[in-house]
């Protein structure tokens, strides 16, 4: 549809114009730009970007836009009111010499946003594509009955995550370091002060366990270990591509290594069962014990030196 798309614009320079009331036309694909006028098209240097999503591009462009226009105010044009543009633009493209506008909306709802006027102090601002890519968004999940606004306020108020969310997406590869703190912080989410979601999941397990209920909902805890492993590693590569969005050409490697399969699908689970639960289905001795104990024995030395936090 793209090339299709491309040959009408050319062959009707002036009507299009006239329809979108503008001067200019940049139209890039993978491999050039152009630039449609009244009077010409010619390829524009720079501009064509393997980025796949227009959220990036839209950056690419504006950057272009900045260097070029005596007029320094951008507006970006966002009828859905796209968040991932709004985060990106903030955080890292935002330039004091130069006014950006964000028109979304449609109709009577349409509005307009300045975003030079966000006030946030420049630590929480360096935190906004790290946390945004991994709080949930179009590319990665979010974390059940924990959304944004919560997790928001657990970021305010420990500044020691900060360095986690500004490092995010620095690198392709998500580092232990990194991933620490956000095991950390996924855990002050869930309302408890400690290290590893792993126990987080075994108290809120106990919790409801030992009240006797007859439902225990799973989804309510947060993620295991190895789930949040790979949900890191998909943040940290949708964080690495939105701050590289000024960049036309990207060297991006392999998602299989990255939390998806070779299709595109979502890896939820890098094994079906851990070695420990996995060994305790196959080992006979183990049914002799109270559920109670097999719990309290794998959890008791964590509960003692780990987490004392």
């Amino acid at each position: 549809m793209i090339m299709p798309m491309r040959e009408v614009l050319m062959k009707n320079q002036q009507k299009t114009l006239e329809m979108l009331d503008c001067k200019e036309i940049f139209f890039s694909t993978l491999n050039d730009c152009i630039k449609i006028t009244e009077n010409c098209t010619c390829n524009k240097e720079g501009l064509a970007s393997n980025q796949e999503e227009a959220d990036t591009k839209v950056v690419l462009h504006y950057k272009s836009a900045l260097a070029s226009s005596l007029n320094k105010s951008i507006i970006l044009r966002s009828p859905s009111g796209d968040t991932d543009i709004t985060i990106i633009m903030i955080e890292k493209f935002i330039e004091e010499r130069a006014n950006c506008f964000l028109d979304y909306g449609s109709g009577q709802n349409r509005m307009g946003l300045w975003l030079n006027s966000v006030d946030l102090n420049k630590p929480l601002k360096e935190c906004l594509i790290g946390f945004h890519a991994s709080t949930g968004n179009d590319f990665v999940s979010s974390f059940f009955r924990n959304g944004k606004e919560l997790c928001w306020k657990v970021l305010e108020t420990n500044p020691k995550f900060y360095h986690a969310f500004q490092n995010l997406g620095v690198n392709w590869n998500l580092s232990d370091a990194i991933f620490d703190l956000l095991e950390e912080f996924v855990c002050f989410a869930y309302g408890y002060r400690r290290k590893s979601v792993n126990f987080v999941r075994h108290q809120m397990f106990r919790a409801k366990y030992k009240k006797h209920s007859k439902i225990v909902d799973l989804s309510l805890s947060p993620p295991c270990q190895s789930v949040l492993k790979l949900h890191g590693r998909r943040a940290n590569f949708v964080a690495k591509i939105w701050k590289s969005s000024d960049e036309s050409k990207l060297q991006i490697p392999e998602i299989s290594h990255h939390g998806w399969k070779s299709t595109g699908e979502i890896k939820w689970l890098v094994r079906e069962f851990p070695d420990d639960v996995e060994e305790l289905l196959l080992n006979p001795e183990l049914d002799k014990l109270d559920d109670d104990k097999i719990f309290d024995r794998d959890f008791e030395s964590e509960e003692e030196s780990d987490f004392d936090s």
